[in-house]
């Protein structure tokens, strides 16, 4: 994380880690590059770890910041929309992001699958990972 200038934010309840967020900063943009969480009951912990995400990547000079889903024309459902919603709550500015597909040539496909077999006969399953 220190290459991307990045940060791990993270918060703990009763001596127990219930969010943890992994965000960069390359050049004026800034990137949510991880997020995950395990809050059970405790409401709030991911809107806490995203608007520190906020205050720290607006403190860093970030002017784009790149944070994951958000209601864009053609997309919905409540959990996209209650995002959106606290995003513009908080000031933001709704845009939409670039898009990629991965698309690997025949060589790096063929060297990509040999290698997950042999991954997998070293470790003695037939699931990939």
């Amino acid at each position: 994380h220190e290459l991307l200038a990045g940060e791990v934010l993270v918060v703990r309840n009763r001596d127990r880690d219930v969010a943890a967020l992994l965000w960069g900063r390359v050049g004026p943009m800034g990137l949510n590059l991880f997020h995950g969480r395990d809050d059970g009951d405790i409401e709030g912990a991911s809107n806490f770890l995203h608007r520190e995400m906020f205050v720290h990547a607006v403190r860093a000079g970030v002017r784009v910041l790149h944070t994951g889903d958000a209601a864009l024309q053609g997309e919905g459902g409540a959990r996209v929309q209650g995002i959106t919603h606290f995003k513009r709550t908080l000031g933001f500015e709704i845009r939409e992001a670039f898009q990629g597909n991965r698309v690997l040539r025949p060589v790096a496909a063929g060297l990509r699958r040999r290698t997950l077999e042999l991954w997998n006969s070293v470790r003695g399953g037939t699931d990939r990972p």
